[in-house]
């Protein structure tokens, strides 16, 4: 691992920008990465020294994708930097050359030449073949492989046009014990569209995509139309939804929309607002008809604010049609930095059961009865007390107003970046969920380390698992009681720079039941 050089000054390193994060990804933006190795590790400054947080998994001539290491925070707009320092510049001294400067002739650059230096021709991909074997003498034995490939061919050879892919196959190999006439082989088009951008921020997806300004809405099979006027925007939906059983293309599903958004993008502010009305039908007929709204922003380097609800504005009972408004589901949650050492998080969410009336009209009846809201909140506290640990606690808890069905969540864990001597990264996570019928507490170790220079990744882990379950009879509690435990380890080790192969390892011991599970899996980058 490239170690860190806190003496050296932050301003003379390779520096970059977080542009985009995941919940375990983010972007960095170099002006050049051609000194960044795959597997480096990246450290954030935030009014503090330099700490380790971000692992280079991918990469191109300016860009970075980075697995989040711990419970490093990001947001975007914050600064990266490489451990290596900046290679100098070189002064290029021009020949004094006495007399008047030539004059240069303008030259106007055709529609093609703009295009070509706007729109940068970049095709990237991953390729993944995997396993997983599940071994046990008393449940029988379980085998499955998975296919993926992402391709995505940006602005294909310098136009406007590019194209992207998510696509996966699944298959399940049966034991002699079972007679299951259920499908054994899967395959699932996630992601396939074609994109054509216009210099007047006009936008057009002719596929399979999800609409990022309203990611609720799920995966849209058709045509979807974007058009900005500065930080104004509207758009339009048309063709159909995946068919709800089994993701396939199914045209009797058809679906038309529309939205407006608004952005704002400063040095202090980055913000996305979409709000928009959506129609599905089923063989003609409204299946659901209700109103979507979406809101992100990232208000200076401390607050993050997420947003999304939706209202059904249609019904359809004994024949009868009216268009009453009903909160479906509301997802607000809020990210606040304190300082350096502190970050707060909290969320509420709010659901109903969907209804779309054609499809499951002879259960219409049945499913109103049962069309109470569940509930959640989550509070999540980060605590970094001392240089390379870190320390976080969270609660959640599930509710109903009529008090069925609830749970509590408490999780905490202690992680130890740099382990004195040893080295490597060491985390401790404990977990106590209870419910009405359960009660369960999860305790858990893990160690992990690079070697090699970064090129092979092992990670060691151990778990304990408590459960008890409660049988309420004639108002008598019936516990019973298990103990479960895993040991496993998981190995990665970069090939190349472009291919990687991990295996993981696992045995479980639940009650005297041993069981034994491997994983494999080779990817290769493009």
């Amino acid at each position: 691992m490239t170690k860190p050089g806190f003496s050296q000054s932050p301003e003379n390193r390779l520096q970059g920008v977080v542009t985009f994060t995941t919940s375990i990804n983010a972007y960095v933006k170099f002006e050049n990465t051609e000194q960044i190795e795959i597997g480096d590790t990246l450290q954030l400054f935030k009014d503090s020294p330099l700490s380790n947080c971000l692992l280079v998994k991918n990469k191109s001539s300016s860009s970075l994708v980075c697995t989040i290491l711990g419970p490093c925070t990001l947001t975007v707009g914050d600064n990266i930097y490489h451990p290596k320092l900046k290679k100098s510049e070189k002064k290029v001294v021009a020949n004094k050359i006495s007399g008047a400067k030539p004059a240069m002739s303008q030259r106007k650059m055709s529609q093609a030449q703009i295009d070509s230096a706007k729109y940068i021709h970049k095709i990237y991909g991953r390729l993944s073949a995997g396993s997983n074997s599940y071994f046990s003498e008393e449940r029988g034995n379980n085998h499955r492989t998975m296919y993926q490939l992402s391709l995505n061919a940006s602005h294909f050879k310098n136009t406007r046009f590019s194209f992207e892919s998510d696509l996966n196959y699944r298959q399940i190999y049966k034991n002699k014990e079972n007679n299951s006439s259920a499908n054994a082989k899967y395959f699932n088009v996630y992601n396939l569209a074609l994109k054509y951008d216009s210099p007047s921020e006009l936008t057009i997806f002719l596929g399979r995509k999800i609409n990022h300004n309203a990611t609720s809405l799920g995966a849209i099979d058709g045509l979807q139309i974007e058009k900005y006027f500065g930080n104004k925007g509207i758009g339009i939906i048309g063709g159909s939804r995946p068919d709800i059983y089994d993701q396939n293309f199914n045209p009797n599903l058809l679906q038309y929309g529309a939205f407006v958004g608004h952005k704002s993008v400063t040095q202090n502010l980055y913000s996305l607002s979409t709000l928009g009305v959506l129609e599905q039908k089923n063989h003609g007929f409204v299946d659901r008809r209700y109103a979507f709204f979406q809101h992100s922003s990232n208000i200076g380097k401390k607050l993050n604010l997420y947003s999304s609800f939706e209202v059904d504005l249609y019904t359809k009972l004994n024949n009868k049609v009216s268009n009453n408004a009903s909160l479906t589901n509301l997802h607000a949650s809020v990210g606040y930095r304190v300082n350096r050492s502190l970050n707060l998080t909290a969320s509420y969410d709010t659901r109903k059961r969907i209804l779309y009336y054609e499809t499951f009209r002879t259960d219409i009846e049945r499913l109103l009865d049962d069309d109470e809201a569940r509930q959640g909140a989550r509070l999540r506290v980060n605590i970094k007390p001392l240089k390379y640990t870190n320390i976080g606690i969270s609660y959640a808890k599930r509710f109903q107003s009529s008090r069925q069905n609830p749970s509590d969540n408490i999780n905490g864990y202690f992680t130890l970046n740099k382990i004195p001597v040893v080295n490597g990264i060491l985390s401790v996570n404990y977990n106590i969920n209870t419910s009405n019928y359960l009660e369960s507490k999860i305790l858990s170790f893990r160690h992990s380390r690079y070697f090699f220079k970064n090129k092979v990744y092992i990670d060691v882990y151990y778990r304990i698992i408590n459960y008890e379950y409660k049988n309420k009879r004639l108002n008598d509690a019936v516990i019973s009681t298990y103990n479960q435990n895993y040991l496993g380890a998981n190995l990665n080790v970069n090939i190349t720079k472009k291919i990687t192969l991990s295996i993981l390892g696992e045995r479980s011991n639940l009650s005297g039941e041993r069981s034994y599970r491997i994983n494999s899996r080779i990817i290769k980058r493009f």
